[in-house]
């Protein structure tokens, strides 16, 4: 559990009710103690106090191909807004102006823990921030929510988590007076739109006359809505997200047609490019790349194409192969064929596969020559045709380099002439 003040500086609490075991692990339920942990306030031997390094910086990436989440889209949400640099552009976008204003965002911070009941992991995600705000220490939660209907008590469910946020809290500092501001912001795609009541008033039932009269005795919040789920491509283009942000918004966006999705990345032509370019481009690319495999269906040659297309065959093989991502499939039926002929002669036979289908993707229908050639060729010959596929324009350069392919069109040409050419008989010498 990390430790938090509730002073400008220092880190803010967050709790284990609900936090989400390391990657292969599984979510504990509110409340529940991991094993061998020590009664509150009593610190296990020689663990020092938690400090400002404690919580997590910007966040751990939860895996770049397949990020550990219950479902595609709670792994891509993790992957991406558990990173600082694209969760402050975002939360930035949404929050109301004069409440932004009050933020210092370079102070913004991805704190540990997951508060949303494990029965629920599969509808919707969550991640906690802290950051300086008002001159104090402060909270944002936010909530992705990615199901096909709207709870109309979702303001309830919103009031729980906040709670155990504020449970959590007092554990750990049960001497403070004051509790942290929370600010409860939820990205929302269904089919519909979000349907449910905006502010927790809406949930009760009192009329107007006994409203007034309670006054402050009811409960009154709200939450921030960013509902995608009708917003159009250009104006998610137009916010000032990370390219990383603005292409999963794209995504999360139109999930809910996944025949359509490949078809729609050229429409997002820059920014995927810019996700390319960028220092952790082959990690970002990965994450997206097994969301789209995931989401619809396709194999990963599929994927490959549809991003090649949009982003340029070049600028994606470089950051993919640099990633292994291309090679992945390989590996999977490799492993697959392995377990009846041996690990290595199945990995071969994947790699084999593998380059035949993106040859033909390249070049179409493959003669009998290349089939047989790809087909004989050792693993690190294969290796050395897929590197020149990256650059190569003929099939020729790349089954035999760029050098072999010319000495052998310069052969055929010589033989050609030859064939053609008339030879003269010799005159017979005088006697």
């Amino acid at each position: 559990m990390s430790r938090a003040r509730s002073r400008a500086g220092a880190p803010v609490v967050t709790g284990d009710e609900g936090r989400r075991e390391p990657r292969g692990g599984r979510k504990r339920v509110a409340g529940e103690k991991p094993a061998g942990e020590k009664p509150a306030g009593e610190k296990p031997a020689g663990e020092k106090p938690a400090g400002d390094g404690e919580a997590a910086r910007g966040g751990e990436a939860p895996g770049a191909a397949k990020a550990a989440g219950a479902t595609p889209h709670d792994g891509l949400f993790q992957f991406t807004f558990g990173k600082v640099e694209h969760a402050a552009p975002a939360l930035k976008a949404v929050l109301p102006g004069a409440l932004a204003a009050q933020i210092d965002f370079s102070t913004l911070r991805l704190e540990r823990g997951h508060f949303v009941d494990p029965k629920l992991e599969e509808r919707r995600s969550d991640l906690l921030f802290s950051a300086t705000m008002g001159g104090r220490r402060g909270l944002i939660y936010l909530l992705f929510e990615h199901q096909s209907y709207v709870d109309p008590r979702m303001l309830l469910r919103i009031l729980e988590y906040m709670t155990r946020i504020w449970r959590a809290y007092l554990e750990q500092h049960p001497e403070v007076k004051r509790l942290p501001v929370v600010l409860p912001v939820v990205l929302h795609h269904s089919k519909s739109g979000w349907r449910a009541a905006r502010r927790f008033e809406e949930l009760l039932d009192v009329n107007g006359a006994l409203e007034e009269a309670a006054g402050e005795l009811l409960l009154r919040f709200g939450v921030v809505l960013d509902d995608i789920s009708h917003v159009e491509d250009e104006e998610l283009s137009r916010r000032a997200l990370s390219a990383l942000g603005k292409v999963v918004l794209h995504l999360f966006r139109h999930a809910r047609s996944p025949e359509e999705l490949l078809g729609r990345l050229q429409g997002w032509a820059v920014a995927l490019r810019a996700v390319v370019a960028a220092p952790e481009g082959g990690a970002a690319m990965m994450a997206v790349m097994e969301y789209l495999r995931s989401v619809t269906g396709q194999d990963r040659t599929e994927v490959v194409m549809a991003v090649r297309e949009a982003v340029g065959r070049t600028e994606a093989d470089r950051v993919l192969y640099a990633s292994e991502y291309l090679k992945e499939e390989g590996r999977e039926e490799g492993l697959e064929k392995g377990r009846e002929e041996g690990r290595e002669e199945g990995r071969l036979e994947g790699e084999r596969r593998m380059l035949r289908r993106l040859l033909e993707r390249r070049f179409g229908e493959l003669p009998v020559q290349a089939v047989e050639r790809v087909d004989e060729a050792p693993l690190d010959a294969l290796e050395s045709m897929a590197e020149r596929l990256l650059t190569a324009s003929t099939l020729e350069e790349v089954l035999e380099g760029k050098g072999e392919a010319r000495r052998s069109r310069a052969a055929g040409k010589k033989r050609q002439v030859g064939a053609g050419r008339k030879v003269k008989p010799r005159a017979a010498r005088k006697g």
